[in-house]
C-alpha cells in the first residue's frame, strides 16, 4: 500500500491535495462519545472559523466559513475544461451544487484549497512562520523524535535525535502530539502505549495497554478519479493526444506550474471537484 509521508515543516501539507475538507460532523461527535471530551463538532466548530482566511466572498456569506485566520483558502484560479460537462450532468440527475464544508454535503461538491496567491498555504506557512521570530520558539528542523517521556502515566517530555545527538526536553505543562495519522500511533507505542501482545513481539515495556491505538486507520480511494484526471491532463497540456509516456507533456505542464506564473493544470489540485451521494441501505 503506497501511503506517502511529508517529512519537513508543515508535514504532509507539503505534498497532499490542498482539498480545504473539513470531517463529517459525525466523526468529532463519536469521537465525544467514545471519551474524547472537548472534540465534539460544536467543541471544534470555533476553532474551524478561527484558522480561516477564506478569499472568496460566496463561501464567507453562507456562515459556515471565516476570515483573518492564519490558514488561507480559496478556489483555484484554473477550472478544467471538463468540469462542465460533469457539473452539467450532475445537475440532471438532480444533485446541488453545495459547499462540502457546509451543513449539507450531499450533492455536487465544488473544493477550495489550501492556496495563498494561488500557491501552496502549507501549515508551516500558516501557523510557523509568522512565529518563528518569536523568543518562546524554537524550531528544530532534522530532529526524529524516539519517544515521549512518561512518568507515573504522564508525559513529561520527548526524547528525539538531533546532530547525532541524543535529546530530551521536559514540559512544564504539556506534550502536543501531531505525528499524522500513521506515525501518531507508532509514537505511542514506542513510548510503551499500545496493545500489550504487539509491543512485547518488539521486546517495549508496556506502560498502558490501549488496544485501539493502531486499529482504525482510514482513508479514502481515489483511484478512477486520478485516471480521469491524468488522461485528461496529459491530452490538455500537450495540445493534441498524447500518451502517458510522453516526457513533452509533462514539461509543458510543469512549465506552465512555474513560480512566475502560477497557473495551468500542474498549479492545482488533481482534485476540484466530486459528488457525494446518498447511498439506499442493502
Amino acid at each position: 500500500m503506497i501511503w506517502p509521508s511529508g517529512k519537513g515543516l508543515g508535514g504532509s501539507s507539503l505534498l497532499n491535495g490542498m482539498l480545504f475538507i473539513r470531517g463529517n460532523r459525525k466523526n468529532y461527535d463519536d469521537w465525544a462519545a467514545q471519551g474524547a471530551a472537548g472534540w465534539s463538532f460544536n467543541d471544534v466548530w470555533q476553532y474551524f472559523i478561527k484558522m480561516e482566511d477564506n478569499k472568496n466572498s460566496e463561501y464567507v456569506l453562507n456562515g459556515y466559513h471565516g476570515t483573518g485566520g492564519p490558514l488561507t483558502v480559496e478556489r483555484p484560479r484554473y477550472q478544467a475544461e471538463v468540469k462542465g460537462p460533469i457539473l452539467e450532468a450532475a445537475q440532471k440527475l438532480g444533485l446541488r451544487v453545495v459547499d462540502s464544508n457546509a451543513g449539507l454535503q450531499t450533492g455536487f461538491n465544488e473544493f477550495q484549497a489550501t492556496y495563498r496567491n494561488q500557491q501552496r498555504c502549507s501549515t508551516a506557512k500558516a501557523y510557523l512562520v509568522p512565529a518563528e521570530n518569536r523568543t518562546n520558539l524554537d524550531i528544530l528542523a532534522g530532529a526524529h523524535v524516539r519517544k515521549i517521556i512518561l512518568h507515573k502515566r504522564r508525559a513529561m517530555g520527548i526524547q528525539f535525535d538531533f546532530r547525532n545527538y541524543t535529546c530530551e526536553v521536559k514540559a512544564r505543562r504539556e506534550v502536543i502530539m501531531s505525528a499524522g495519522t500513521t506515525n501518531t500511533a507508532q509514537l505511542l507505542m514506542l513510548s510503551g502505549i499500545g496493545p500489550k501482545e504487539h509491543l512485547e513481539k518488539f521486546r517495549y515495556r508496556t506502560v498502558e495497554e490501549y488496544s485501539e491505538s493502531r486499529r482504525q486507520s482510514r482513508d479514502w480511494q481515489n483511484g478512477q478519479s486520478l485516471k480521469l484526471q491524468v488522461s485528461y491532463l496529459l491530452h490538455l497540456v500537450g495540445r493534441r493526444p498524447v500518451s502517458v509516456e510522453t516526457e513533452e507533456a509533462v514539461a509543458l505542464a510543469v512549465k506552465e506550474a512555474t513560480m512566475e506564473s502560477s497557473h495551468g493544470t500542474c498549479s492545482v489540485s488533481a482534485i476540484e471537484s466530486r459528488m457525494d451521494l446518498q447511498m439506499r441501505a442493502v
